[in-house]
């Protein structure tokens, strides 16, 4: 599996590198699109993490997530 995420707004998704790349879950965040306006160096951000079985995706709103690495929920 790879996780990969897009700039703003932070889309997650979950590819199945054994299936074509099929997407097995993604995840769209729900952020202001006015905090884009205040962000420093671009709308990117360094990555996903990862640990105990979960994804961690700071999002440029400053919330931090953690989903599921087999279901996202």
């Amino acid at each position: 599996m790879l996780y990969v995420h897009t700039a703003f707004p932070n889309n997650v998704y979950a590819l199945d590198l054994n299936n074509n790349q099929k997407v097995v879950w993604s995840y769209f965040p729900k952020q202001d699109p006015s905090v884009q306006a205040v962000l420093c160096c671009d709308n990117v951000n360094r990555g996903l993490g990862f640990g105990n079985g979960k994804i961690f995706l700071q999002q440029n709103d400053g919330n931090l997530v953690a989903l599921k690495r087999k279901n996202r929920c």
